[in-house]
């Protein structure tokens, strides 16, 4: 950590669940533990000097981006009612390997894919 004073002992735990854990900055004083990464315990650090670290992480839930909305309701003289949403959404999460195959999405989505959209609700106010 960098520090205007200098550090008698230090030592950083990074919390991560080890089986997401694909690399990190591995320095004599680094070791892996079940609740993460552990870098430390440094001794007698100067001020202002500090030491890099990278920790790589393996994440494939899908996070969605909605990018734009729009909403077309068209009410006739006659006393009908339509409503039109239209959602541009988009996956930014883990991506795909290679190309799009059909095949592979589908046994991707049946078989829990975790990088797959499954499902999207919508809740509505009961009044509409």
């Amino acid at each position: 950590m960098l520090s205007p004073y200098k550090v008698l002992t230090q030592s950083s735990v990074y919390h991560f669940e080890p089986t997401d854990i694909l690399e990190y900055t591995e320095v004599p004083r680094a070791k892996l533990e079940n609740r993460g990464v552990k870098y430390g315990d440094e001794t007698n650090t100067d001020p202002f000097t500090f030491e890099l670290v990278s920790i790589k992480l393996k994440k494939v839930d899908p996070i969605m981006i909605l990018s734009e909305a729009s909403r077309q309701v068209h009410v006739s003289h006659w006393g009908f009612l339509s409503v039109d949403e239209y959602f541009y959404l988009e996956n930014i999460g883990a991506e795909l390997l290679g190309e799009f195959n059909r095949i592979d999405f589908t046994d991707m989505r049946t078989k829990n894919g975790k990088n797959c959209v499954r499902m999207l609700t919508a809740k509505y106010p009961w009044y509409i």
